[in-house]
């Protein structure tokens, strides 16, 4: 299944201007997670002298670019199946040589 999120990444943004991409509307959430974890996200903020909204924000839009980039798009993966398609007999040619 394929998961399309680009609605949610603008493609070109950076870590750095994620805060201003991201300052027009904010969501109140509630979630839970280790100690450990949110001990670390306060350490960062503070660290970089920054709201831990801010880094959480980071940390979030970091995952899912990393997410859009682990799955190939449909489109690109029609693509490279016609061509597998089209150049089956030259690929078997080579495989025989």
């Amino acid at each position: 299944m394929y998961l399309d999120i680009s609605v949610y990444l603008d493609g070109n943004s950076t870590n750095r201007d994620r805060g201003k991409r991201m300052a027009t509307k904010r969501v109140k959430f509630s979630s839970q997670v280790s100690p450990d974890l949110l001990a670390g996200m306060r350490a960062i903020a503070k660290h970089e002298g920054r709201y831990f909204q801010s880094v959480l924000e980071d940390a979030m839009s970091s995952y899912i670019e990393a997410k859009a980039q682990e799955r190939v798009r449909p489109e690109v993966m029609a693509h490279f199946r016609a061509s597998l398609e089209r150049n089956r007999r030259l690929g078997k040619l080579l495989a025989d040589s």
